[in-house]
């Protein structure tokens, strides 16, 4: 691969940073996340398995996923403030949220 894609890990591990484990932990264990939103969106079978390829892919790659910085751990207060919103069905309070995270971001995507 890194033949072909000389700086993956560097993409990655900058992409890592923003990574938010405790939404994914709320998305399995939150009683009214679980039900306003896994559920809802019939994702909650697939939270452990994302949880544990995240895990493998520390192992394996040495990369890191999560905060480093206080700009990541802002980020991370606003997704979960997104994930909230999303879960209390405020569509408009979830929006300021994402455009904010965003900002921090330098992307929206």
């Amino acid at each position: 691969m890194e033949e072909y894609y000389t700086h993956w890990k560097t993409d990655l591990s900058f992409a890592a940073e923003f990574l938010c484990w405790q939404n994914l932990n709320y998305l399995m264990g939150e009683k009214e996340i679980v039900e306003n939103v896994s559920e809802k969106f019939k994702i909650q079978n697939a939270i452990p398995h994302v949880m544990e390829d995240l895990e493998n892919f520390e192992q394996m790659t040495g990369v890191h996923l999560g905060p480093k910085k206080l700009a990541h751990r802002k980020h991370a207060n606003m997704v979960n403030n997104i994930l909230l919103s999303l879960a209390e069905g405020n569509e408009k309070e979830m929006r300021n949220y994402i455009i904010e995270a965003a900002k921090i971001r330098c992307s929206l995507g």
